[in-house]
């Protein structure tokens, strides 16, 4: 039998500066308790502030910048993964060389700790640290091509994994495009999901304004 209690927030704000400056922050939090053993089912933290810099007079530049905690305890009944809590920092940007051609790169570095008991024993060092450049094609008015190489070296595997990755994309209308990828490692770009199984076929969306 299970009787647990759950209580769940999540927060968001948006802030213009500028024309050419955004800052948002979110702050998100759920925390479930097992009434029955009065003990600690799960916890998941996530805060995080961020900006994204779109100079008017220059649209070919985007930047995108982003600080954010996370503290991880899953369930006992979902998951077997260990405890974590990361700080990451990540620093992304994108140049519109011409009508064809977009380059773009993106630096990442986590400082995390994870802890194999569950919410109980000593916690160990879990940093990494990723880069990663992409090129940009646009075949035609619909279609684009797009193709990135990643590096990631990580404290726990003591090693430095890199590789490539490729999608296709199709514009739908003027703000929203959807793409096919294949992944050739088996990390991606977000240091905050390091569970090793990013290899294979992905779906890409993406809207903008």
């Amino acid at each position: 039998a299970e009787d647990t209690v759950q209580w769940v927030t999540t927060n968001k704000i948006n802030y213009r500066v500028n024309p050419s400056l955004r800052l948002q922050g979110k702050f998100n939090y759920s925390d479930t308790k097992d009434q029955v053993g009065d003990t600690n089912d799960a916890t998941f933290t996530e805060a995080a502030v961020g900006f994204a810099y779109r100079p008017i007079n220059h649209d070919r530049l985007n930047v995108l910048g982003r600080i954010t905690y996370l503290y991880d305890l899953q369930p006992v009944s979902q998951s077997i993964e260990p405890d974590e809590k990361s700080l990451i920092a990540s620093l992304e940007s994108s140049y519109q060389l011409n009508q064809r051609w977009e380059l773009g790169g993106k630096l990442a570095h986590k400082e995390g700790e994870i802890r194999s008991d569950r919410d109980a024993g000593n916690w160990s060092r879990n940093d990494a640290t990723l880069a990663a450049v992409r090129v940009r094609y646009h075949m035609t008015k619909n279609w684009d091509a797009m193709a990135q190489y990643h590096w990631l070296n990580s404290d726990e595997s003591q090693d430095t994994q890199h590789g490539a990755m490729i999608a296709v994309d199709r514009h739908i209308g003027e703000n929203m495009k959807i793409g096919l990828g294949y992944n050739f490692t088996n990390f991606n770009d977000d240091l905050s999901n390091t569970d090793g199984d990013a290899e294979g076929w992905f779906i890409n969306l993406v809207g903008k304004y």
